[in-house]
């Protein structure tokens, strides 16, 4: 019997596709970014819903994921961009259908294409500036935008553009960061789609959820949704033990290199929910809170080195109702994501207007 549920185990654990978000479904390990040319239509749930693995906790909904050519997501194919985004999951746009991701509500604000490059790695600078297409045509303008709690120093180790290939150190980073994710992807496949555990794992948390609660719950004046806890958010961690001052010099070289070729780097750190909600969490949670925040020195921090910087906080803060997260994700709902589309959208006409003047002056 035990050999027979081993084998039933490791069947199901690699033959079961996944149930919950297409961003998982089509990663491309290799590439680091998605699977080109595709359009996939699924229900998705958020990530805190399927951690939570709580039937009630989890809100479906209906979503459409187009990729481009090189394996990004635009449901349109753009040539030659003005405008770039770096990021993340919430550039990509987690949890919502290709209408709703913060390009496409740029693109509209701005009525010119906006390109995502958004990609499944914290490396997406180092990954931007190997893409031959951007060496060979820039754009005037990238805005990169990583989630607060995934930003951390990173060896800057950028190419000459136009340089064909990586240096072996570059290669030597990427494949110990492939192993890194290669091991925690297989880790997760094990816990999340082994269809012989599905049924255990449902009914074991729906009962400790009826019984003592779950810890990723805040109450709100619109309801009960699911969030990270602080200390997942990183916003109980100094600004020092992460490292601040390192993070910013990467931010100011980057800057740096893209205004040697003519590109101008717009810089926009993500907030954490709880640095826009923190009276919905615990009291001894926001006790344990790191002041000044690491977003306050970060901020601050660029914008002394000469780097054009969006904080987003002032303007999620006076907009702060209705709820801007997904009920059972970590991810910006469209109200958040139509906010912060709005305020980079200015970022951008104010660059465009400095520039203007700085013309008509010369």
């Amino acid at each position: 019997m035990l050999v027979l549920w081993a084998v039933l185990f490791v069947q199901s654990s690699f033959f079961e596709s996944p149930e919950f978000r297409v961003w998982e479904s089509i990663r491309d390990d290799e590439t680091q970014r998605f699977a080109a040319n595709q359009q996939i239509a699924m229900q998705e749930i958020g990530d805190l819903g399927r951690l939570s693995w709580v039937r009630s906790l989890q809100v479906p909904r209906e979503v459409v994921f187009t990729t481009d050519r090189w394996g990004l997501r635009n449901p349109i194919e753009i040539e030659h961009p003005r405008v770039v985004v770096l990021g993340d999951s919430y550039v990509a746009g987690s949890s919502v259908t290709d209408r709703e991701t913060l390009t496409v509500a740029m693109s509209r604000e701005l009525r010119e294409p906006i390109y995502n490059f958004a990609v499944q790695s914290v490396d997406v600078p180092a990954l931007f500036l190997r893409d031959p297409r951007f060496a060979e045509n820039p754009p005037e303008i990238v805005i990169w935008a990583p989630v607060a709690r995934q930003i951390r120093p990173r060896p800057l180790a950028f190419p000459a553009l136009g340089e064909d290939s990586p240096s072996a150190f570059e290669s030597a980073l990427f494949a110990i960061r492939r192993a890194g994710e290669a091991l925690e992807g297989f880790e997760g496949r094990l816990n999340r789609d082994n269809g012989l555990t599905h049924w255990a794992r449902y009914l074991y948390n729906e009962l400790q959820h009826r019984w003592f609660g779950n810890p990723n719950l805040i109450d709100t004046p619109e309801g009960r949704f699911l969030a990270l806890g602080l200390e997942d958010q990183g916003l109980t961690v100094s600004a020092e033990e992460r490292e601040v001052e390192t993070v910013i010099a990467m931010v100011q070289a980057f800057s740096t290199f893209l205004a040697e070729h003519r590109v101008h780097l717009i810089y926009c750190p993500i907030p954490e929910s709880g640095t826009i909600y923190p009276e919905f969490f615990p009291e001894e949670a926001r006790e344990a809170l790191a002041l000044p925040s690491f977003l306050d020195r970060l901020i601050d921090g660029s914008r002394a080195r000469g780097v054009q910087v969006v904080d987003l906080r002032p303007i999620f803060r006076a907009n702060k109702f209705p709820y801007l997260y997904q009920p059972d994700d970590s991810h910006w709902n469209p109200r958040g994501i139509q906010l912060a589309a709005s305020a980079l959208a200015e970022a951008v006409r104010d660059f465009d207007d400095n520039r203007i003047r700085s013309a008509a002056v010369d």
